[in-house]
C-alpha cells in the first residue's frame, strides 16, 4: 500500500514538473538564460511608464523651502521687495497674490536646514520672516565662479 502511494506521488510530481517546464510562462529559452532578461509587459504599462518619464522631464518644480518675508498690501509688498533686492542681491525673490493679500517669498532651498541658515541673515532686516515648505524651482547644482586674472 505504501509503495502504491509513493508511485502516485511520484507520478503527480513528475506531471506537475513537466507542466511547469513546458509552459512558456514559467520557462525561458536558452538565449535569455545566458545573461539576458526578457521583459514582456502589457502595452498599457509601457505607455504609462513613458508618460511618467515625459511628465517628470517637463516638471520645473520640486518640493523645497522658501522664506516668506512679508504678506499684506500690494504697495508695501513692492517696497519690501525692492528693499530685499538691494540688501540681498542675487537671491531669488517671488511675490504671489493669494486673496486678499500679497506675499513676498525668497530663495529656493532644497532642505530646511539651508533655509534656516539663510533665515538668520534675513531676520536682522525683516523680523517677521519665517520658513515655509512649498514648491521651488530647481536650484543650480553646480555654481561656477568666474575668476578674473
Amino acid at each position: 500500500m505504501l509503495q502504491i502511494q509513493r508511485m502516485k506521488l511520484a507520478f503527480w510530481m513528475t506531471t506537475v514538473l513537466y507542466f511547469f517546464l513546458q509552459n512558456p510562462i514559467w520557462s525561458q529559452d536558452e538565449a535569455i538564460t545566458k545573461g539576458g532578461l526578457q521583459l514582456i509587459a502589457e502595452p498599457a504599462i509601457t505607455e504609462l511608464h513613458d508618460k511618467y518619464i515625459d511628465e517628470n522631464k517637463a516638471r520645473l518644480e520640486t518640493d523645497g523651502y522658501r522664506i516668506q518675508i512679508y504678506n499684506g498690501r500690494k504697495t508695501e509688498c513692492m517696497s519690501i521687495r525692492a528693499r530685499f533686492i538691494s540688501t540681498f542681491p542675487g537671491t531669488a525673490i517671488y511675490w504671489l497674490y493669494e486673496a486678499p493679500e500679497y506675499k513676498v517669498q525668497v530663495g529656493d532651498f532644497r532642505t530646511r536646514l539651508e533655509a534656516e541658515k539663510f533665515l538668520e541673515e534675513v531676520f536682522t532686516e525683516f523680523s517677521g520672516s519665517f520658513v515655509l515648505e512649498t514648491k521651488i524651482k530647481f536650484p543650480e547644482l553646480f555654481q561656477t565662479e568666474k575668476h578674473e586674472q
